[in-house]
């Protein structure tokens, strides 16, 4: 048996942080997720999936702003030409394809290396663009 003298550990580690460890990217706060990413960034770190949820978080007001846009121009489109049912059937096709496209660019994005910030905005630009053409389209 070897005595050896006792040696203090000083770690930065605060009961907030270790909250905020085990939990997962999506169910933190915006502010948590800065701080976070930024703890991350600090300490040398891969912070990639908090910035992309905490993109996702900070732009979900303009994703449903372009998907509103979307919806409008189904609304105000060609009104004898097209039944509901197909209207309906386009938005519901259209609303999933975003999803699916949300869903894939988010992990593209840690994974090929593309900031976060483009992986949320390109799909809400692509249909906020064609929202607004297809309204000025429909006249």
């Amino acid at each position: 048996v070897i005595n050896t003298p006792v040696e203090r550990w000083d770690v930065a580690l605060s009961p907030q942080l270790l909250s905020t460890v085990i939990m997962p990217p999506e169910s933190l706060s915006i502010s948590g997720l800065w701080n976070y990413a930024h703890y991350l960034a600090d300490q040398g770190l891969s912070n990639g999936r908090y910035w992309l949820a905490f993109w996702t978080k900070v732009l979900q007001p303009a994703v449903t702003v372009a998907l509103v846009l979307m919806a409008i121009s189904f609304i105000f489109g060609p009104l004898r030409s097209v039944t509901l049912g197909q209207r309906v059937f386009t938005g519901v096709v259209v609303g999933f394809t975003f999803r699916i496209i949300q869903d894939l660019l988010g992990p593209s994005s840690l994974l090929f290396g593309f900031p976060p910030l483009l992986a949320v905005l390109m799909p809400a630009a692509a249909c906020a663009l064609a929202g607004v053409y297809l309204l000025r389209r429909a006249g």
